[in-house]
């Protein structure tokens, strides 16, 4: 079966631009427990990267949903 050549510029672009997407910062910790997260999550924001810890935070949450946080995140 032959993809029309628009529909296929259109996929080529979607895999090019995944390809090129940086990693999600939590990316390795899909399988670490909970714990870990959030000492990775307290380290990044020692290291002042407050953007990749908000962002683990959140996949966090997504994941851990029940899970109880340290005061000092919000």
């Amino acid at each position: 079966m032959r993809v029309p050549l628009a529909k296929a510029k259109v996929e080529a672009r979607k895999e090019t631009a995944s390809a090129d997407a940086p990693a999600p910062v939590w990316q390795g910790f899909e399988k670490e427990p909970p714990q870990r997260w959030l000492d990775r999550i307290a380290e990044l924001r020692r290291l002042e990267r407050v953007a990749d810890a908000d962002a683990m935070l959140v996949e966090f949450k997504r994941r851990f949903p029940g899970h109880p946080l340290p005061p000092a995140l919000p």
